[in-house]
């Protein structure tokens, strides 16, 4: 089944509204215990995690988030920074995941750390991955028709989302399984936040239970489960590879001789396709060995191209009305869509911190606010760097965009300055004006910039700002000048310009003044 990118959207939409939610009806089965048997909420202090999700690590966790949302919104599709910061996102996740199946068994962990743990790492996860530019990855590395690049460059979009799998399974196991394994004795509810304080045993356990099953079953659950596969085909590829070199003295002859046989029949083949053959024959042994491909193709692509247009738009249009620029130095194009989608994903980030603040309120946890550990200073001094650089990158994204207009508008305002400082009676004409003669001009009148006569109006040491200097140095150039004196002050006005402003004034119009000149022109 095909899905377009509106009913795609929409698709995510109403996943993230269930992720997130609303107030739902209480009236299900109460917890096992009755409400007598409940101490009283003041007492049940919790103990809590430093070494889970302490003040240096939630602060960590947050910078790091907030620098990805940040270049989501303000780098193009070639950014290389999204995906170190996919990276080290799905690091991140990954320890959380791993310090909390470890302590699961032993129930070192609380129903409380839980509950905030899965709330950091849905955070990681909704917040922390780009679709839009994870289209744009798997686009690069199939294009590129390599074998090897196949292989490795998805390698890392396929670790990032089998972990996002193992998250969303354990999510499933805790809200079946999990609440009722790791609960203990001390009669102490547990509370989540769901725009209200909730017993996480009452109906938000059940409303849980459905959205965990739905997050494994939608179609980005289906490109989860087939990104875990291309992992296992992955690690085949290599034992393949181990066992061809293994063979390589039986086969080695044998691929001498077909390759020998292949050349000899081969008629005006050139020498430049036969090097690019491999790297043909490579993706087509790849689509080979991955017998599902016929199967999941089709479906990763759909998903693929519609997360594309919800980031590009359709394809590319420029005259497209929902389409803007994206501020960026390639006439990259971003639709409405997107910016809706980043708008989205900047609500859940803060509703998320929310959640786990008001989480960890609730429950009673001790020292939520301290940052004395050890371990809480490395994840918050890596978060802030992260955030520093980013922050580096947005302003660097946004002085490109503001720069070039910032600069016309004040050459447009300095000229403006320029030539309403210059005198009407000083001020030339265009040598391509009919109107050049001293009877017919008139200083009132408004002027033109000159392209004949570069720089008349600025101020510029250098060269003539008047039509009475054009006029003396013309006449100087033609011998014209009445005394000595004239003629050494002028001298030295031509003599201190430069080459090509010396070319450029002998090329002018003499205009002669007085009764006698009428509207003659000279050339010098």
């Amino acid at each position: 089944m095909r899905l377009s990118s509106r009913s795609s959207f929409g698709l995510f939409l109403v996943l993230l509204l269930v992720v997130s939610g609303h107030p739902v009806d209480l009236a299900v089965p109460a917890p096992s215990f009755s409400s007598t048997e409940l101490l009283p909420k003041a007492t049940c202090t919790r103990p809590g995690n430093a070494e889970f999700y302490g003040f240096g690590i939630r602060l960590g966790i947050y910078l790091q988030i907030l620098s990805t949302i940040i270049i989501m919104a303000v780098s193009d599709s070639n950014s290389e920074m999204i995906y170190d910061l996919h990276d080290g996102n799905a690091a991140l996740l990954l320890a959380i995941l791993i310090a909390l199946v470890k302590n699961t068994p032993s129930k070192s962990v609380e129903l409380a750390d839980v509950v905030i743990l899965l709330r950091l790492m849905w955070l990681i996860i909704i917040c922390g991955f780009s679709i839009g530019h994870i289209a744009a990855e798997f686009r690069a590395a199939r294009s590129s028709g390599k074998l090897i690049a196949i292989l490795t460059a998805p390698t890392a979009a396929v670790f990032r989302w089998t972990v996002v799998g193992m998250v969303s399974a354990y999510n499933v196991w805790f809200w079946f399984r999990g609440v009722t394994y790791l609960r203990k004795d001390d009669q102490c509810q547990t509370y989540a936040f769901f725009f209200a304080e909730l017993d996480i045993e009452g109906g938000l356990r059940s409303l849980y239970r459905v959205t965990s099953v739905l997050l494994v079953l939608c179609p980005p659950g289906w490109l989860l489960a087939y990104l875990g596969f291309l992992a296992g085909v992955l690690v085949l590829v290599m034992g393949m590879v181990l066992a061809f070199y293994a063979l390589i003295p039986i086969l080695l002859p044998i691929s001498i001789a077909l390759r020998i046989y292949d050349i000899c029949h081969t008629t005006g083949a050139s020498i430049e396709p036969a090097r690019k053959e491999p790297e043909k024959r490579g993706a087509f042994w790849l689509r080979l060995i991955s017998i599902t491909w016929q199967l999941y193709g089709p479906s990763l692509q759909e998903i693929l191209l519609t997360w594309t247009k919800v980031r590009e738009g359709a394809a590319g249009n420029k005259s497209r009305p929902m389409s803007t620029k994206a501020r960026t130095s390639k006439s990259e194009k971003v639709s409405n869509l997107w910016i809706t989608y980043i708008g989205l994903v900047t609500f859940y980030y803060f509703f998320s911190i929310l959640g786990i603040e008001l989480s960890i309120y609730w429950n009673k946890i001790s020292r939520p606010y301290q940052l004395d550990a050890t371990g809480q200073l490395i994840p918050f001094v890596i978060g802030i760097l992260s955030f520093i650089k980013v922050i580096g990158r947005a302003c660097a994204e946004a002085e490109r965009f503001i720069y070039p207009r910032f600069r016309k508008a004040v050459n447009k305002w300095s000229f403006y300055l320029e030539t309403r400082r210059t005198e009407p009676s000083k001020q030339v004409r265009c040598a391509s004006t009919p109107e050049l003669s001293s009877e017919k001009f008139q200083p009132e009148s408004r002027p033109r910039r000159c392209n004949s006569l570069p720089d008349v109006g600025r101020a510029d040491d250098m060269g003539p700002d008047s039509a009475q200097e054009r006029d003396k140095i013309n006449a100087y150039l033609k011998g014209h000048y009445t005394s000595d004196h004239e003629s050494s002050e002028v001298e030295g006005v031509f003599q201190g310009l430069r080459g090509g402003r010396r070319k450029q004034l002998i090329a002018l119009p003499l205009v002669r003044q007085g009764p006698e000149a009428g509207s003659e022109q000279e050339t010098v």
